[in-house]
């Protein structure tokens, strides 16, 4: 592809080169705006005014930003959808797209080998980790529904380990001296890649999908698209009522498999019952959270993390009855029998203190409030249960707050 042929004539092929330039107060976004802009103009369009996802100034997780060009080939809607479309593939009827181009999003993607925020490579020990017990509970996606921002020009390299990653910024400066050593005599090579949100659950995550240019139908779609005669063509216009309508069905089988999933993962007997302890949570939940003063756009992102800390903390209960009050005697007066038994009393506790504002819900109610949630929950559990509540929030969350 001739825009990633000409980025090699900047001159810029290992990462001390960059990091040169970086000392100099020169970022390789600015180096490329000044080099590169009127040849990818010529590609499909270049925006000097974009730029990847940003965590640098972030105060609840650590920065990063992967080094790369503004937003390339975003002139051209057609070519843009073509390019999407010749990777992101097809549902089972080898006809309706994955990418649905009126919402931008690409449903089904594979996880495995996309870029993290990071930079990281995704493998299949990350996709295949288990937790809890049982051999498929727990499990991470292998697919994402993910909703793409735009091409942009990366640099990708081979760290100590022969592992492939993308040169990404950090704002730690502990850090930056780290992938100066690490990555200093790495020679990285310019790559086109398809930006990818996951925006499910809290702070956006950003992933990477490097899309090969050399590949028959990337290369058709580029052909294709390149001559102006043929960017009308039926193919890459926006989709359809009927292409709609295929994908709507493909989405919604999806939303049942998810759900079927969920089911087991909660130890439930039916989707029926799913729905019945999903909704009273959560329509119990928001009432609390809605007394207390919390925005409703909070409290949709904060309800699926918090029925999953609810039945995750119950789950691990190992003994029971648990008593949950006593009267002045110290009689029991409220027992719990089992693990939903305790969720549904803790749920009542939860709601009660963040609505009366209780001693020790104060710093909650105020994270909530303030968007920090998630700062404060991996402040006040360990990273095991973090990780464990995450991951089912994101499934809770993909198919209520759909």
């Amino acid at each position: 592809m001739q825009g990633l042929e000409a980025t090699n004539s900047m001159g810029l092929r290992t990462g001390n080169d960059i990091f040169n330039l970086m000392e100099n107060g020169v970022s390789f976004k600015e180096a490329f705006d000044k080099n590169l802009s009127i040849n990818w103009d010529r590609l499909g369009g270049y925006d000097q005014n974009s730029a990847t996802h940003s965590t640098m100034k972030s105060p609840v997780s650590k920065g990063y930003q992967t080094m790369t060009s503004g937003r390339v080939l975003g002139n051209d809607r057609n070519l843009e959808t073509a390019i999407t479309n010749s990777w992101a593939g097809t549902y089972d009827d080898g006809k309706t797209p994955r990418y649905n181009s009126q919402n931008r999003t690409v449903y089904g993607v594979q996880m495995k080998d996309l870029y993290d925020r990071r930079g990281r490579q995704i493998t299949d020990q990350d996709i295949a980790s288990t937790v809890f017990t049982g051999k498929d509970l727990w499990q991470e996606s292998e697919t994402d529904d993910l909703r793409f921002t735009g091409y942009h020009v990366a640099l990708e390299g081979k760290n100590a380990d022969g592992d492939s990653i993308l040169l990404t910024n950090v704002s730690s400066k502990e850090d930056l001296a780290k992938i100066k050593e690490q990555y200093g005599d790495v020679v990285f090579d310019p790559v086109l890649v398809a930006e990818l949100i996951d925006d499910d659950l809290g702070p956006d995550d950003a992933y990477y999908k490097k899309v090969d240019t050399g590949m028959t139908s990337v290369q058709s779609a580029i052909n294709r698209n390149i001559d102006p005669e043929e960017l009308n063509q039926t193919l890459n216009q926006m989709a359809d009522y009927e292409q709609v309508s295929a994908q709507k069905a493909y989405q919604n089988k999806q939303l049942m498999a998810r759900e079927k999933s969920l089911v087991k993962q909660m130890n439930l007997n039916s989707s029926d019952n799913l729905n019945t302890v999903v909704s009273a949570y959560d329509k119990s939940l928001a009432i609390g959270l809605s007394t207390a003063g919390v925005p409703t756009g909070k409290i949709k992102e904060v309800i699926p993390v918090m029925i999953a800390e609810l039945y995750v903390n119950s789950q691990q209960q190992e003994e029971f009855p648990v008593v949950i009050e006593r009267d002045a005697g110290g009689n029991p007066i409220k027992v719990a029998n089992n693990p939903y038994q305790l969720m549904a009393y803790r749920a009542r506790q939860l709601k009660m203190g963040l609505t009366q504002n209780m001693p020790g819900f104060e710093k909650m109610l105020e994270a909530i409030r303030t968007g920090q949630y998630g700062a404060y929950r991996q402040q006040t559990m360990d990273s095991k249960k973090y990780n464990y509540t995450q991951k089912l929030a994101k499934e809770i969350s993909k198919i209520y707050n759909k």
